[in-house]
This record gives structure tokens, C-alpha cells and sequence, in this order.
């Protein structure tokens, strides 16, 4: 799936450890691999993505929405190399805009409909809320 053009509408990126770029396309939706050597264009997954990351240790991260009604986000772990998804956490997301992974692994997602940002530990899906509401109006990102 190597070819170009697959960026009409990015929403983000993201540096990986291996020196590839990784960019969240808003429309259709997808999760696109840059080689900034060559500009060359690999097209990981698709689906309904409003937040990616990859953390340190190179694993990709998406919020997608898999649900026929709200809540309807949930967070997949990503193989940046063949695009499998695996589901990391069962607690669903309204209105996921931005997504991070700290220096101890942790997952850091806003939510803009909600007004909050909270924790994911990637290992057991645990979800911590760590501020809602002032001062965060609506998180972005």
C-alpha cells in the first residue's frame, strides 16, 4: 500500500523513534507513514481517527470510533507495520482531540466535548481523569 497523495486534510504528526513521520489524516480518516528521506507515502489504517500518537518505544496509538452510538471512541493500540489494531481499554470517549504518550509510557488524552483530560495506562486501560471542566474549556490537542 506505498504510494502518494493520501494527505488532503492532515490533523497531526508525529516523529517516530525510527526517524518516519506519522500523520493523522481528518477526511476520510487515516493514519499515513511519511519516510522524510524520499517523501514516499504508506498508508497504515483507516477508519473514524480524531487522536494519534506513537510513543518512545515506537507503538502507535489511535482513538477510533467504533460504536454506533455515543460514547463511541475507543483507544487501539496501532502496529505501525502491518496497521492490526488492538483494543487497550474498554471505556468509551465522546470527543477525542488529542492524544500523547508521557515519558512513563502513559497515554494522555484531551477530550474538547467534555472538557477534560485524562490517563491511560496502555498495559491494563486504566483511565484516570486529571482536570475537567475550568480551566479547560475545550481542549484541542
Amino acid at each position: 500500500m506505498t504510494s502518494g497523495g493520501h494527505l488532503l486534510f492532515p490533523r497531526s504528526i508525529d516523529l517516530a523513534p525510527d526517524g518516519n513521520l506519522y500523520v493523522l489524516e481528518g477526511s476520510p480518516g487515516a493514519v499515513v507513514r511519511v519516510e522524510p528521506g524520499s517523501g514516499t507515502q504508506t498508508l497504515i489504517t483507516t477508519g473514524i481517527i480524531d487522536a494519534f500518537a506513537v510513543d518512545a518505544n515506537g507503538v502507535g496509538y489511535i482513538a477510533l470510533d467504533d460504536a454506533a452510538s455515543a460514547p463511541n471512541y475507543h483507544l487501539y493500540r496501532l502496529d505501525l507495520t502491518n496497521g492490526q489494531t488492538t483494543r487497550i481499554s474498554n471505556t468509551a470517549f465522546y470527543d477525542p482531540r488529542g492524544l500523547a504518550a508521557d515519558a512513563a509510557g502513559n497515554l494522555i488524552l484531551s477530550e474538547y466535548g467534555q472538557a477534560s483530560v485524562q490517563r491511560i495506562d496502555p498495559a491494563t486501560g486504566a483511565v484516570t481523569l486529571l482536570s475537567s471542566g475550568d480551566p479547560f474549556m475545550a481542549p484541542w490537542g
